[in-house]
Formats: C-alpha cells, structure tokens, sequence
C-alpha cells in the first residue's frame, strides 16, 4: 500500500491537511468525537476500491492503535485481502 502513496502511519488525531486529503481521497473516512460520548470511528469501506492488487501481494493490513485521555493504549489489525481479476471462454463455438 505504501508503494500506491499511502502513509505508513498516521496520527488522525493531529493529521495534516495534506495527508487527510490524500486518506480521503483513498476512500478512508473517519469521525472523532461524536456527540457528548467522545467517541471515534474509522471508516474503510470505501477504501477496498483504492488499495489496488499488486502481484504477489494479497493482504493489505491495517493496525489501528488507540490512546486515551489516561495513556491507555489498545490496538487491532484488519487484513483486507486482493486477488487479480481474470476473464476467460471456455468454448468459443459456444458463441458462434
């Protein structure tokens, strides 16, 4: 993914206007603080039509690590997988 102009880390708590464009603009969505609960979402269904398919590369992983207001961390990998697309005719008198 890096190779394809994704950052190798990001903190979207203090991102740049720059990166921020470039994520979004890769289909990475997110919100911080949502409401009074302060809160926090990632979005990343949009970002599977902008991860690509590299040949012999089919796992694109993502590790999100989240620190509190106390230090406290905790972190979780999400693997989303490419596969090359193919087209073939098995029998081409088939479609004479």
């Amino acid at each position: 993914m890096k190779s394809k102009g994704w950052p190798a880390e990001v903190d979207l708590a203090n991102i740049d206007a720059a990166t921020e464009t470039l994520l979004k603009q890769y289909g990475l969505s997110w919100l911080e603080n949502m409401g009074n609960q302060k809160l926090s979402y990632i979005d990343f269904s949009n970002v599977t039509s902008n991860i690509g398919y590299m040949d012999g590369a089919t796992d694109n992983i993502f590790t999100i690590k989240v620190i509190d207001a106390y230090n406290q961390s905790g972190e979780q990998s999400y693997t989303l997988k490419s596969s090359a697309a193919s087209f073939s005719i098995s029998n081409i008198a088939d479609y004479n």
